[in-house]
């Protein structure tokens, strides 16, 4: 591993959970962040509506952002 460089782990959203309001599932996961339980959080799987959506929820409510993205 280069020097100066850290491993990056992510906790993968794997599939959006349409039962659940965005809000909550949001709000579920800063705190995860927050308190250190996991470095950072990203999707996959999920329409882009969704995630345009969800990065328009974190940004008015001072959230963590999805930092990783994996499409097709």
């Amino acid at each position: 591993m280069p020097t100066g460089h850290r491993p990056r782990h992510l906790l993968w959203v794997h599939a959006w959970d349409e039962c659940t309001a965005a809000e909550e599932t949001l709000r579920a996961l800063d705190d995860l962040i927050r308190s250190g339980k996991v470095p950072a959080v990203g999707v996959s799987n999920t329409p882009a509506w969704v995630i345009a959506r969800s990065q328009a929820i974190v940004e008015l409510r001072g959230w963590s952002a999805y930092c990783g993205l994996q499409i097709e």
